[in-house]
């Protein structure tokens, strides 16, 4: 026999700003992930996974581009997981 639990979640507004924050930069991360692959595609180079991806994001693209930094204040392993699930999505594709 199962027991479920229901769960419901009341975060107070500093909590949900938090939340919101990471989803955000996790769904950045997803989309950038996707948009270079795909310009690196048109340009006739290879594909990137993410773990590549993930050491020429955090030496090249934002040195590069400093206003991107913000990304560095969330929590690392969200980011990297959203260029992973990017990545499993591209294969699959």
């Amino acid at each position: 026999m199962l027991i479920t639990y229901k769960v419901e979640l009341k975060p107070t507004n500093q909590q949900a700003w938090l939340i919101d924050q990471q989803i955000s930069g996790s769904r950045w991360a997803y989309n950038l992930f996707l948009d270079i692959n795909r310009q690196r595609y048109e340009c006739g180079y290879h594909y990137m996974n993410a773990y590549e991806f993930s050491k020429w994001f955090n030496h090249d693209y934002l040195e590069a581009n400093p206003d991107d930094q913000w990304i560095k204040e969330l929590y690392a392993k969200s980011v990297k997981q959203a260029f992973i699930d990017a990545d499993t999505a591209m294969k699959r594709f």
